[in-house]
């Protein structure tokens, strides 16, 4: 069941592009705070992603607006990526669609592994394959909890540059083969 919200455009600009709260817990400055530049650590390529990510997710009839936020927690034994996601109605409205999730990346027995918590009430339980070159990564969900059996998600990223961030979001229903719903270009705003 999609849900949406009326929301005027000066707010969508305040809860796109001033939530910089989000960036985590941890004391201002620290790598916990997500303001320090990564250090190299079993994260490895994710530590990369650590700060406020902003950008355009192009979906095949329409734009939307996104906001990423990733900061190391409890003493970096977690990334935790923050996401917002709007994007308007097919039809001109006040009414936003808004996609809210919360993902915990972790390593298990030297696997990245990521559990990540949606708005409409899916559970992904994922892993992480990184790039041979060292400049990509892809998320892919190996069950969904709140879905039917069989559905599954794919999003693939590559980094463009230090602050450049490209990835692609697939979706695949039960019996069905991975279809792209969006394509995201993200630039860095702070670390």
């Amino acid at each position: 069941m999609k849900r949406t919200r009326s929301i005027s455009s000066s707010l969508m600009w305040v809860l796109l592009f001033g939530v910089t709260a989000m960036a985590g817990e941890g004391a201002p400055g620290s790598a916990e705070s997500g303001t320090a530049t990564a250090k190299a650590g079993p994260f490895g390529l994710l530590d990369r992603l650590v700060g406020e990510w902003r950008g355009l997710g192009v979906f095949p009839d329409r734009k939307g607006y996104i906001h990423k936020t990733y900061a190391f927690e409890l003493g970096r034994k977690y990334l935790v990526e923050r996401t917002i996601d709007m994007w308007p109605p097919k039809e001109p409205s006040p009414d936003f669609h808004i996609h809210r999730d919360i993902s915990f990346f972790y390593l298990d027995g030297g696997q990245i592994k990521v559990k990540s918590f949606h708005g409409e009430g899916f559970v992904w339980n994922a892993e992480v394959t990184l790039g041979e070159a060292g400049e990509s990564f892809v998320i892919e969900t190996r069950s969904v909890e709140g879905g039917p059996p069989g559905f599954r998600a794919r999003v693939s990223y590559t980094f463009k540059g230090p602050d450049s961030l490209e990835a692609v979001f697939a979706l695949g229903m039960p019996g069905q083969p991975l279809k792209v719903l969006e394509n995201l270009t993200l630039k860095r705003m702070s670390r």
